[in-house]
């Protein structure tokens, strides 16, 4: 017996993605689980709050919080 999260498991992350099966970020997810499973309809999508982020934004900012840290 699977649980009802388990389909949620194992996508692709893409950063701003909002697509299960191309790619999707963790704001996303979240607003896809929502209406798929409790018919709640977030009316925004990550790229409304942080669309000024590039792809390589965590690659940037790891790699510097790390020299900073050293």
């Amino acid at each position: 017996m699977s649980n009802w999260y388990d389909k949620y498991t194992g996508l692709p992350f893409k950063h701003l993605g909002h697509d299960p099966i191309e790619g999707i970020d963790c704001f996303n997810l979240c607003k896809h689980a929502y209406k798929h499973e409790l018919s709640i309809d977030i009316p925004h999508y990550t790229s409304d709050f942080c669309n000024i982020v590039d792809e390589d934004w965590y690659v940037k900012t790891h790699e510097q919080l790390m020299l900073k840290a050293f």
